[in-house]
């Protein structure tokens, strides 16, 4: 049987990753700074989503984050109206920041967030707000290629990825009738891994 200690040191370590993963994307060890900047990033994001979406993005935090999420929630007055300058100075003020650094700070956040999340569970959430909003969350980076366009593009473009390398591997798994066609296990995982690599370069 698990006691509650195992289960709240659990909790504690799962928080742990994540705070060490925004504060990694950020190159910091400034840990009051990586809570506040979190914390100005949930409350920012909750506020902007459905009900629905927001118990459903809440379901996907680890349960300390979970509480810091919800700190302050009033479900009746969710979604706001979605102003892009109440929405930056609200998170300035939370994360003690200037407004004109909201959108670096704020895609930072979700840098390191991606890390702790399936692509496609993040990329949901984050298709619920207007495309302004979406743009002070993800920012893409100035050495981008040119025509950032949509920033969930990259997110949609990895779920595809990942897709057609599944599926190579479950053609090479399936056994007949693709072996008869003259496929193997090998070659699928050999043709799925070919297919990531190209992905990163």
């Amino acid at each position: 049987m698990i006691s509650n200690r195992s289960v709240f040191e659990r909790s504690v370590h799962t928080a742990e990753e994540w705070l060490n993963s925004i504060a990694r994307a950020f190159d910091t060890d400034d840990r009051r700074f990586v809570h506040r900047a979190l914390r100005a990033w949930l409350h920012g994001l909750r506020d902007e989503l459905p009900v629905e979406v927001c118990a459903h993005f809440a379901a996907q935090l680890p349960e300390l984050l979970r509480g810091i999420y919800y700190e302050g929630w009033n479900p009746a007055h969710v979604p706001t109206d979605h102003d892009v300058e109440h929405f930056v100075h609200r998170f300035a003020r939370e994360a003690q920041v200037r407004p004109g650094e909201v959108p670096h700070v704020a895609s930072t956040v979700t840098a390191g967030i991606r890390k702790q999340l399936p692509v496609a569970g993040l990329a949901t959430v984050l298709e619920h707000l207007p495309p302004a909003l979406r743009e002070v969350l993800w920012t893409a980076p100035a050495a981008a290629a040119p025509g950032p366009g949509d920033p969930l593009a990259e997110l949609r473009e990895e779920v595809r990825t990942l897709s057609q390398a599944v599926s190579e591997l479950v053609q090479g798994l399936e056994g007949t009738p693709v072996q008869e066609a003259g496929f193997d296990a090998s070659e699928a995982a050999h043709r799925a891994h070919q297919i990531l690599l190209s992905r990163q370069h």
